[in-house]
């Protein structure tokens, strides 16, 4: 369970793109397996609402350059809480949430 918080400016078009990848270290060298991404478009958050849901993992070119089969689901709890300032907002994706349906 990872938690990230970062301001960014609503209506702007802004995405998220996360990234997912298997790091390995071994005793000589160390090695990262790429093991999908998605998108997530920022102005299709509500704000002060929670935002839950799995989302399937796909091939990305920016961050693989062989394409690759990509298999797997990663569970996004996202809130958007409008800030006293207002050109900025924060965008958390805290997950203390329980995982539903899937």
């Amino acid at each position: 369970e990872e938690e990230f918080s970062f301001d960014f400016k609503p209506g702007d078009g802004e995405q998220l793109d996360v990234v997912l990848y298997d790091h390995d270290k071994g005793m000589l060298t160390n090695s990262k397996e790429f093991l999908g991404a998605i998108t997530i478009y920022i102005d299709h958050i509500l704000p002060d609402l929670v935002f839950q849901e799995w989302h399937d993992l796909e091939y990305n070119p920016k961050y693989q350059k062989k394409q690759e089969d990509v298999t797997g689901k990663i569970l996004l709890a996202i809130t958007w809480s409008e800030g006293g300032d207002q050109n900025s907002s924060s965008f958390d994706s805290a997950a203390p949430l329980k995982p539903f349906g899937r």
